[in-house]
């Protein structure tokens, strides 16, 4: 807080996460609720609280700045993305032609061509059965995962268990292929029922998996998504490498299908512009870059910071 005479005249608000980047594990803080009295913000007050930070943690990361804010960020040296990519995957045009805005004969073109087909290439990969908590095993494929990112927020069992099996409100669900003591991919994502509408999206929050269980992971959340009766699923993420599985069964990022409005939010439904990203980092590897010169490589999902959440 920044206050003057005792009267609070700014405030930030910060999640505390752990980051991995370049072999590191650190501490940073995603910023929420950055906000400055009408009558201080001419006085450079937003950019000193926001140094303030940088100066305390290694790692800065957010999402949905608005104008004013993200005019300071790039100042700051902060790299910023209009939009986080997003993947679409259409499980039945019908019901997902209802909730997109665009010429209605394109539309109704487009979510047929863009129809899964699933090839059923899991192999020898299983789902497990009885889920109930994320344990070592947990910790044992994040830890092969993450030796090959260069930037990521912790997905360890302390940190799945907390934000998805004992989130107060939401109900996930979980696929996870592989033996009971080594897991080869996990998936989370929920079931929404769209507002005022008779169809339900798949909203997939983490997608991870070794490289030769990405199809075979991204079969089985499709599986699933269909079994719930979901005429849409959709991932948000920074990395295309993280979600190769995804790509191969048929997701595509909503960039490519420029004609059509495909609803960013669906309770209620909302065809507003996509969320966007920021991220600084005082980080440097061995040969002076920095985890914000390889967004490509890192993974980010939906679950970071606040933007998931009841509406």
């Amino acid at each position: 807080m920044a206050t003057v005479n005792g009267t609070v005249v700014g405030f930030i608000g910060l999640i505390p996460g752990l980051f991995h980047a370049f072999g590191k594990t650190v501490t940073g803080v995603y910023p929420t609720a950055w906000l400055v009295h009408p009558d201080y913000r001419a006085t450079g007050l937003g950019p000193q609280m926001i140094r303030r930070i940088m100066a305390r943690f290694p790692m800065v990361v957010g999402t949905a700045a608005r104008p004013k804010a993200q005019a300071v960020l790039k100042a700051l040296g902060y790299r910023y993305l209009h939009d986080i990519p997003r993947w679409v995957g259409v499980l039945e045009p019908t019901g997902a032609s209802q909730l997109c805005l665009g010429e209605e004969r394109e539309i109704r073109q487009t979510m047929a061509g863009r129809k899964i087909r699933l090839r059923h290439n899991q192999g020898n990969l299983k789902c497990l059965e009885g889920f109930s908590a994320f344990e070592t095993p947990m910790d044992d494929l994040w830890s092969r995962l993450v030796s090959r990112m260069a930037v990521s927020a912790s997905r360890g069992s302390a940190y799945m268990n907390w934000r998805y099996v004992r989130h107060p409100v939401f109900q996930y669900r979980y696929t996870v292929l592989g033996s009971p003591s080594r897991w080869e991919g996990v998936a989370v994502h929920r079931v929404e029922q769209v507002e005022g509408r008779s169809v339900r999206v798949m909203r997939l929050m983490e997608f991870l998996a070794e490289e030769h269980a990405q199809s075979a992971l991204a079969t089985a959340i499709v599986e699933d998504g269909l079994a719930t009766g979901c005429a849409l699923a959709d991932f948000h993420g920074l990395g295309e490498h993280a979600v190769s599985g995804l790509i191969d069964v048929g997701f595509f990022q909503h960039h490519e299908e420029p004609a059509i409005q495909i609803p960013y939010r669906f309770n209620p439904l909302n065809h507003r512009p996509n969320q966007n990203f920021y991220a600084w980092s005082a980080l440097r590897n061995e040969y002076g870059l920095s985890p914000t010169s390889y967004l490509n490589l890192w993974y980010l999902s939906r679950g970071e910071s606040d933007q998931e959440r009841p509406t």
